[in-house]
């Protein structure tokens, strides 16, 4: 009996610790960045990380991209700073510093922040920042005609070393489209 209520109970206490840190996104790059405030180097055999929420992510001279549990993707620019968190069921990503790319699945998949502000897309895919002085939302745009969110998620996905830098350097060669709303 005795046995059976210990088994109960560490298989109870663990559903708990589970539930608290459950993963958000994989993270990918081709290079090193920050993670939970630990350097991680790329290359090593491991080719994703779990980001759980409430994980902060620092990019350094590459991007680093977060695949969302429903194929949505967004791209952290380098030198960018950003925090993930869990809002009931809708993972969201907020900007901190730097500059961000995404591709969504739909409109809703993951709520966008720059610091303290959200940001609406007017599209499936786009791009947004924040100014270095004054921490206001910049450049925030859809995808330029031509430029379809299929192109721009196939090329994220081509892999970490091509894909990720290729879709970013892409993302910042796009500089016109509809503008996004911030609300606060």
């Amino acid at each position: 009996m005795r046995k059976y209520i210990l088994i109960l109970a560490v298989v109870s206490l663990s559903g708990i610790g589970a539930g608290a840190t459950s993963e958000v996104a994989m993270l990918s790059s081709s290079g090193p960045f920050e993670l939970r405030g630990a350097s991680v180097t790329p290359g090593q055999g491991i080719p994703a990380w779990p980001v759980l929420a409430g994980d902060n992510i620092t990019s350094q001279k590459t991007p680093v991209t977060f695949t969302f549990t429903d194929g949505s993707l967004v791209i952290l620019g380098n030198s960018s700073q950003a925090a993930v968190e869990m809002s009931g069921r809708t993972p969201v990503f907020r900007l901190q510093a730097g500059t961000a790319h995404y591709s969504l699945k739909s409109l809703t998949a993951v709520k966008l922040m720059a610091l303290n502000t959200t940001v609406t897309p007017a599209a499936l895919g786009g791009h947004y920042g924040l100014d270095s002085t004054t921490t206001a939302v910049k450049g925030v745009a859809a995808p330029a005609p031509g430029l379809s969110t299929g192109v721009t998620t196939a090329l994220a996905l081509m892999g970490v070393a091509t894909g990720g830098a290729l879709g970013y350097a892409i993302s910042q060669g796009v500089n016109s489209g509809s503008a996004v709303s911030g609300s606060q």
